[in-house]
């Protein structure tokens, strides 16, 4: 029944280019983590809204990725701190291809140097009984589902797709400066989702290159059947490993970019200028992925989802078609870049890359009274990411993200809104159910703050809070006394 449905939803996709979230999952991911980590006087790191600064890799040479820690190292008589860890630790350095046993292997030490800011989870089991294994990274104290999330991936053949590398490199370079800044507010405002080997079985010892269903060619929209396309599977999500990664997609909707690394391009390979025919790349979105190219123009080059050169049926095609997440590609070390040194680059400018998720800020501007029990309150809301607070093809599919403000401790009697600071405000209808405040829109474009001027109704001294949410932009909140 599960097969015949999956095959209907892939045949419903190539007909009418929509889709469904994919069905949800049916185990609960099993979590572990460890102490978390301090800084020097027993508390949790500092948490700030930060400008964005130069991001230090730590100054790592060129060396071999460090042995496993001695019995000593593993088990410390004594919590260790973040501060400490980042001078105890060396960089990790990848300077050859992994293995499925040196992923692992890799991803246990990161885990275990992050400490409470760490949680290692299992997506499922692949089809010879590997592991998905995923690593959360996040500042604790708060639920990694109310903040904006990035996904490093990979999932290709060992020398073919270097995702699993770049990705383990990044994990270790926001795991040794937890406790610093920039990385301690990164990790305080994000979380971030790292799966070095969504498919783990190409990346064992023994696998070889055969004609089975590869799991880049095996979701939903743009898929094509096996015999028009080899490797495709006999139906969307046919493969335990692509089902997997659907799932967790589908019961992740604060992920808003994933990062990966793009197959050839970065070796000659020719970009594409377009996506598939049939695939829905809206004007504002891709624009959105051009500015984040753009933006990242020096050294290796980071591509956008459309110019990646799908044909379909791809982990990136699906998550943006269906969920409207964007997913950018960096390109391939070449032929005469060290591995050591790409991952490197790849995992400091993938930690630049947070700066541009979606942040709410309320901001007050003004609190007036304007008669006994009546008082005007301006307040500013403003997306502090470049990248808007939902996606157009995400509001397009209907996805949560829309975002809600709620007034407490005082009843909205009237709004106004401007569009811009020197402007006057404009009288607006902007109640919204259940003590909602509308912004006039559903979603913040990179960058833009929206203007409101609320009249409230409260006794002196009653405390007024204001609070913003969106499922990918996190929360803020305003409190004023009515004084």
């Amino acid at each position: 029944m599960i097969a015949f449905a999956l095959i209907v939803v892939g045949a419903l996709a190539q007909e009418t280019g929509e889709t469904a979230a994919p069905p949800p999952p049916t185990e609960q991911a099993e979590r572990t983590s460890t102490p978390a980590p301090t800084t020097d006087d027993g508390t949790a790191p500092a948490k700030s809204d930060p400008e964005e600064p130069p991001i230090d890799d730590g100054g790592a040479g060129d060396t071999a990725t460090p042995p496993p820690a001695d019995d000593a190292a593993a088990a410390p008589t004594e919590p260790e701190t973040a501060a400490s860890a980042v001078e105890l630790h060396a960089a990790v350095r990848i300077e050859h291809a992994l293995t499925l046993v040196e992923i692992d292997a890799l991803l246990d030490d990161v885990a275990a140097r992050a400490g409470a800011f760490g949680a290692l989870e299992t997506l499922g089991s692949s089809r010879h009984g590997h592991a998905i294994r995923m690593l959360t990274l996040t500042a604790p104290g708060s639920s990694s589902a109310e903040k904006p999330a990035l996904l490093a991936v990979g999932y290709g053949r060992v020398g073919e797709d270097f995702g699993a590398e770049a990705a383990l490199a990044f994990a270790d370079l926001l795991v040794r400066n937890a406790a610093v800044e920039p990385y301690a507010s990164l990790l305080a405002d994000h979380v971030v989702f790292v799966a070095p080997a969504l498919d783990p079985d190409v990346r064992a010892a023994d696998a070889e290159a055969t004609d089975e269903t590869r799991f880049d060619l095996n979701f939903p929209l743009g898929w094509r059947p096996d015999s028009l396309r080899p490797g495709s599977g006999d139906f969307p999500l046919s493969e335990v490993e692509s089902l997997a990664a659907a799932r967790f997609l589908g019961r992740t909707p604060n992920l808003v970019l994933i990062v990966g690394v793009g197959g050839d391009v970065g070796r000659g390979a020719h970009l594409a200028t377009a996506p598939w025919p049939g695939a829905v790349l809206p004007a504002s979105d891709a624009l959105v992925f051009e500015t984040l190219a753009g933006a990242e123009a020096r050294g290796v080059a980071l591509h956008p989802w459309g110019r990646l050169g799908s044909s379909g049926g791809s982990f990136f095609d699906y998550a943006f078609q269906a969920f409207g997440i964007y997913p950018v590609a960096w390109g391939r070390p070449s032929e005469v870049t060290s591995l050591g040194a790409w991952s490197d680059e790849v995992a400091r400018r993938t930690a630049e890359l947070l700066f541009s998720l979606p942040r709410v800020r309320i901001e007050s501007d003004e609190l007036t009274e304007l008669a006994p029990g009546l008082w005007q309150l301006d307040v500013a809301v403003r997306n502090a990411g470049s990248i808007p607070t939902l996606s157009a093809l995400g509001d397009q599919r209907q996805v949560p993200g829309e975002l809600m403000l709620r007034l407490d401790g005082a009843k909205l009697v009237a709004t106004a809104r401007r569009s811009d600071a020197d402007e006057a405000y404009q009288l607006a209808r902007l109640h919204g159910a259940d003590d909602g405040v509308s912004l006039g829109g559903p979603w913040l474009g990179g960058g833009e703050t929206r203007w409101l001027r609320l009249i409230v109704e409260g006794d002196p001294g009653t405390r007024l809070g204001l609070s913003a949410a969106s499922a990918r932009a996190g929360s803020s909140r305003l409190e004023r006394v009515l004084e």
